[in-house]
């Protein structure tokens, strides 16, 4: 089965702030459109990645098969779970502020823009992400890499085909 996803970042500040939009498109591709004065950048994703220390990253996972060789795109492993199998690697975001003096940390949220396919889960950090429903998670502070480890899981008895998703990721000020 051939893999490939999309991850989409948003910073966002209190309406408080002045907004100013910036935005950018981007397999996994990631896009981020920034309001107010947070800077949202992907610094690691699994996979042959172009555009990392930017909004807009895209990675490809090739061939993968719960039985056949291990994967060889960089940075992401393959698992027997008992019931299938899953991938897994790290996603690190880098969020950046200015003029932002009593915020000391941000929070994240994800989810997806397709509904998975039948037969599998998608899970940042241990909790799962759904199609129109964010997952709130811890986001971090800011100006330093925060590591989420990315898993993807695949059910033994669905049929092979392709898998292309798109995350959607939002760092919202405290």
């Amino acid at each position: 089965m051939k893999l490939s996803m999309i991850l989409i970042g948003l910073a966002a500040v209190a309406a408080a702030f002045p907004l100013e939009a910036a935005s950018g498109t981007g397999h996994l591709d990631v896009s981020v459109q920034a309001t107010g004065s947070i800077t949202f950048t992907i610094q690691t994703v699994p996979g042959t990645a172009t555009g990392l220390g930017t909004g807009t990253v895209s990675t490809a996972f090739g061939n993968v098969s719960h039985y056949g060789p291990a994967p060889t795109a960089s940075g992401l492993s393959r698992n027997d779970n008992g019931i299938g199998f899953d991938l897994r690697g790290t996603v690190g975001f880098k969020v950046t502020k200015l003029n932002l003096n009593t915020s000391t940390l941000y929070l994240l949220t994800a989810q997806l823009t397709n509904a998975p396919a039948p037969s599998s889960t998608w899970s940042l950090n241990g909790l799962t992400i759904q199609q129109g429903t964010p997952s709130y998670m811890e986001g971090g502070p800011y100006g330093v890499v925060n590591d989420h480890l990315l898993v993807i899981n695949f059910f033994d008895f669905m049929s092979p085909h392709a898998f292309n998703n798109t995350i959607n990721f939002i760092a919202t000020s405290n």
